[in-house]
């Protein structure tokens, strides 16, 4: 239960099995060229256990999957800390030696001023109450809504400067990915302060499914909880394979996220614990954000570029959306 309250801690055991565990560290590099490096360490307990690190490069244009066995894995029980044979990760550092085919890298990475998401006995992060719900098919944490970075990267034989670079991280655990969800994350906005995410899923739970979502809008002087938990509803949720609108209701106010996807990499993907699956993520795509009051009157407008987006099978789920819309009316 300690755990719980902490959710960048490991919440998982290595005694089970159809589980996997993984988190996301984003950097978006904005100077001298953009660029997005990602880095997504976990595990996968099934029939083939195994410890993993898989890596992205927008401007390289592709991910990598480096396995490790599983006994290399090993996660601090008071503290967010995961090492993978000589590579570590914490809520100050990044350390990486990896080495494979197509892919060489080291880095030395600083994290400054990582900001967490908010947790309380009623709102467990960013799933609220629906934290405390046993046997969900896959549960999230945001790690951090914002922070910096800077170090020394290589890749492939080429520097990467990072220096005061957007960081963004968060988490998943439990046995599979949703069978249609979007993801969006962007936090490159004109006013340096905004952090956005925003995913939408069909959740299995004890023999029913329903649409879900969860998420947050981090503004200078204000975080907006998003979420299935909360007062916010849904309104409207238009999909393509390249592009997501959703436009939220709460209280007073509307809510428009557009993203729009740019070039993506596949990514491994949990199903029953074994990362088997596929998905596509593109981390330089478009995110955009409109905050209105009823009457439609723009109270915020802003912009990222580098946004993380994840768009699958969305067509169902925009189906399914509305059609639990109609229901409601």
């Amino acid at each position: 239960m300690p755990n719980l309250y902490h959710p960048e801690r490991f919440q998982g055991s290595l005694d089970r099995r159809s589980y996997f565990e993984g988190w996301y560290f984003k950097i978006a590099i904005e100077e001298p060229q953009p660029e997005v490096i990602a880095f997504i360490p976990g595990i996968a307990l099934a029939e083939d256990s195994h410890a993993f690190i898989q890596v992205i490069s927008s401007r390289e244009g592709r991910s990598w999957y480096v396995r490790f066995p599983l006994a290399s894995f090993h996660a601090g029980t008071h503290n967010f800390s995961i090492a993978i044979g000589d590579n570590h990760f914490s809520k100050n550092s990044i350390s990486l030696s990896l080495h494979q085919s197509g892919l060489d890298l080291e880095a030395s990475i600083t994290l400054i001023d990582l900001q967490p998401f908010p947790v309380s006995l009623t709102s467990v992060g960013v799933m609220g109450w629906f934290a405390y719900l046993p046997a969900m098919e896959c549960k999230h944490g945001v790690v951090a809504t914002h922070g910096s970075a800077e170090g020394n990267l290589t890749l492939n034989n080429r520097t990467v400067p990072i220096k005061r670079s957007s960081v963004y991280s968060e988490k998943d655990w439990g046995k599979s990915f949703p069978t249609a969800y979007l993801w969006m994350h962007a936090n490159c906005f004109s006013d340096a302060s905004t952090s956005v995410m925003l995913s939408i899923a069909r959740i299995p739970y004890l023999g029913l499914r329903f649409t879900g979502f969860l998420g947050f809008v981090q503004l200078k002087d204000e975080m907006i909880h998003l979420g299935t938990y909360t007062n916010a509803k849904i309104v409207s949720l238009q999909t393509t394979d390249q592009e997501a609108k959703v436009v939220i209701s709460k209280k007073d106010r509307m809510l428009t996220f557009t993203a729009r996807m740019g070039s993506g990499s596949h990514l491994a993907s949990p199903r029953n614990g074994a990362m088997d699956g596929s998905i596509t993520e593109s981390v330089e795509g478009t995110l955009s954000l409109a905050i209105s009051d009823r009457s439609g009157r723009t109270l915020y407008a802003d912009e990222s570029g580098l946004a993380g987006i994840e768009l699958y099978n969305c067509c169902t789920l925009e189906k399914r959306s509305a059609m639990e819309a109609h229901k409601k009316v």
